[in-house]
């Protein structure tokens, strides 16, 4: 039903004309309007990039939030990730970003004996140290867990919050209670949509817009943090958008530097042979933009024939 494909468009900030009745007055292409106006910029590029004709890259903070967890469960939360909007940004660690504070150190511990057994039903926890409160987030394994109560040391979690099952936990597993900013990306509050709520429609939309293509969609591992748009509270990402760059004539995927070892092994491996570009988090991230935003490719079309002459009636 479009052999000249689609266009796919964003939402249109207020203030701004929108483009919208412009590309259906063409009557060739139809268009596709995703919702991007929880995003501070608002542009589509923040959350989606194709890199193949049936492969799509979107930003997933649940990705970022696994592969950061993989770090702190091997004692590594004192690695690199940039997070942030200013030069400062450079500076952050991943327990920083992603654990909740304490005092002066961070709300991280172990489980303690006998460990948690694969249940759905809550349990009563003992630490060494009076560290969680009710209310916290906490991560152990791929499980999520809810502080129902806490009394000094003790305390009593619910299992299996944010769509992860419950399963079986040995003693000394990392556990640590997510910071505000993970709160937010992730779906954990059944009162509001999270970041990765957010995107998760976006990528549905996409899909059931063109569900007579086969479509391969890779997660990238991305975190966002709230700014302020219109006295209204929106989104940007905070570490580099990896899934804002861009495809070089080579096929050779290049995207912003993030700052984070772990981020990087995955981008290598998910799509092979993938370019980190330095220099970018001052000059571009800093901006409200990424490799994307700042670049632009030149293509060579076969318009032997052009594609307005294609079409049985074009005015």
């Amino acid at each position: 039903d479009a052999p000249f494909g689609k266009i796919l468009i964003g939402s249109t900030k207020p203030g701004y004309q929108d483009p919208l009745p412009y590309w259906r007055g063409q009557g060739v292409q139809p268009t596709v309007r995703i919702d991007t106006d929880w995003l501070w910029v608002g542009h589509l590029d923040e959350i989606l990039m194709w890199v193949a004709p049936n492969k799509v890259l979107y930003a997933d903070p649940w990705k970022a939030a696994d592969l950061l967890h993989e770090e702190i469960a091997k004692d590594r939360h004192d690695e690199s990730l940039w997070f942030g909007f200013d030069a400062t940004g450079t500076n952050k660690t991943i327990q920083q970003v992603v654990i909740a504070p304490l005092g002066g150190g961070y709300k991280l511990s172990a489980l303690p004996e006998p460990g948690l057994v694969n249940s759905t039903s809550s349990a009563t926890l003992v630490f060494p140290s009076e560290i969680f409160t009710v209310g916290d987030v906490l991560r152990v394994g791929d499980e999520i867990l809810n502080v129902t109560a806490a009394n000094g040391v003790t305390v009593t979690v619910s299992r299996a919050h944010g769509g992860r099952p419950a399963t079986a936990h040995a003693a000394g597993s990392k556990i640590y209670a997510y910071s505000d900013t993970m709160e937010e990306n992730l779906p954990f509050k059944e009162s509001e949509r999270s970041v990765f709520d957010k995107i998760v429609l976006a990528t549905n939309h996409l899909y059931q817009a063109i569900n007579d293509h086969t479509l391969e969609f890779v997660p990238m591992p991305v975190l966002f943090d709230r700014r302020i748009f219109d006295n209204k509270n929106t989104y940007s990402a905070a570490t580099a958008n990896v899934v804002n760059g861009l495809l070089s004539t080579e096929s050779i995927y290049c995207f912003p530097e993030t700052g984070c070892i772990a981020f990087n092994e995955y981008i290598s491996t998910v799509l092979p042979g993938a370019c980190e570009i330095t220099g970018t988090w001052i000059g571009l991230h800093c901006q409200a933009g990424e490799i994307h935003c700042a670049t632009t490719a030149q293509r060579d079309l076969d318009l032997s024939t052009p594609w307005w002459d294609k079409l049985e009636q074009w005015e």
